[in-house]
């Protein structure tokens, strides 16, 4: 939950150091996760790429159009002030595979490293 709670809190900060870029505060970011439950025969699973891809095209939900926007500016701007956080962001996440699969059963150690 520690690791979980911190990467919460890096895309919620709205700090000066990130200039509020890819900012996705808990509400947003539980509504994101929320879009993404499929269920199927009284099973939940999260969608894959794909299928995210044809639930929300551009236009249909402005959350995803703002984080679209977004991820198109960092795209454009290697010295863009999220960088930072998403830095940040991927060493937590990097902590969570870790602690989920310490033998890197499922994710492979060389495709876990840190940025």
């Amino acid at each position: 939950m520690h690791l979980q709670d911190h990467v919460q809190t890096l895309w919620g900060a709205d700090r000066a150091e990130y200039q509020n870029a890819c900012c996705i505060f808990a509400g947003e970011q539980r509504a994101i996760g929320e879009n993404l439950i499929i269920r199927r025969d009284g099973i939940s699973a999260c969608m894959g790429y794909a299928q995210f891809m044809d639930t929300f095209p551009p236009g249909k939900n402005k959350q995803m159009d703002i984080v679209r926007a977004e991820v198109r500016e960092l795209a454009a701007d290697d010295g863009h002030a999220a960088r930072a956080r998403l830095v940040k962001i991927q060493h937590y996440l990097i902590d969570i595979l870790t602690f989920l699969d310490p033998d890197s059963r499922r994710f492979p150690r060389d495709s876990t490293k840190k940025m």
